[in-house]
């Protein structure tokens, strides 16, 4: 089913490049200043799923940039990926469409909970953990869907147990009504994983989000060199 979606995400960028900026390629690749590897220093673990069959995989939050390649800056995101059986291939050009064309209306309110309250050190940023809890409830949104959210069954199943019961416990409070939903847009490409961003803002809107990731990324990287 989101494949379909992906699919129609990407007829409604050709369809639209001429007429919208906010659909030009851009660059996404590694971060080079979070160290080694693509993850955001230790927030990621080793746990085990089934999509088919059962493997292990690394899940957790990519530390990223995104740019124009004709330009001379990148901006740093932390971020996950949507497609648990596709690999992240970097650097490559991606195309940036909202939540809304990517996603379901349940599907979409859910990640926006997700994503825009909980990438905070309170939840998904707390430990690798719960880092890779938040990983699994992305895929299990985007194979699964919302509304027929269980971690145990269908489509993708995860089979680490303390993850799963963080992801189990974060899911309750993203469908509590508790946080607030921010909306939110997603780089996607051929050959590489689907990744979830930051919606682009509206001219003198306040970057919410952005600048609280931001603050964190600084506060982490002035602890390592302390």
């Amino acid at each position: 089913m989101k494949k379909l979606i992906t699919l129609l995400a990407s007829s409604l960028i050709a369809a639209t490049m001429v007429a919208s900026a906010s659909a030009a390629s851009l660059t996404v690749k590694d971060n080079p200043n979070t160290g080694r590897g693509v993850f955001f220093e230790n927030l990621y673990s080793t746990i085990e799923i089934n999509t088919g069959t059962d493997r292990r995989v690394n899940a957790g939050v990519f530390a990223l940039q995104y740019g124009s390649n004709a330009g001379t800056s990148f901006t740093d995101f932390l971020t996950f990926c949507l497609q648990v059986n596709e690999s992240l291939t970097l650097p490559l050009d991606h195309d940036r469409v909202t939540g809304e064309v990517y996603f379901s209306e349940e599907d979409r309110k859910a990640l926006g909970t997700a994503y825009g309250s909980m990438m905070t050190e309170e939840y998904a940023l707390a430990d690798g953990i719960s880092a890779a809890a938040m990983q699994s409830i992305m895929w299990e949104v985007a194979e699964d869907g919302a509304t027929s959210f269980d971690l145990s069954s269908g489509a993708f199943i995860l089979l680490t147990q303390d993850v799963r019961t963080k992801a189990e416990e974060f899911w309750v409070l993203i469908q509590s009504g508790t946080l607030p939903f921010i909306g939110f847009d997603v780089f996607i490409a051929s050959g590489t994983q689907d990744l979830i961003t930051t919606e682009t803002p509206l001219p003198g809107a306040a970057l919410f989000m952005g600048t609280g990731i931001a603050a964190y990324m600084s506060r982490k990287r002035k602890k390592a060199t302390a």
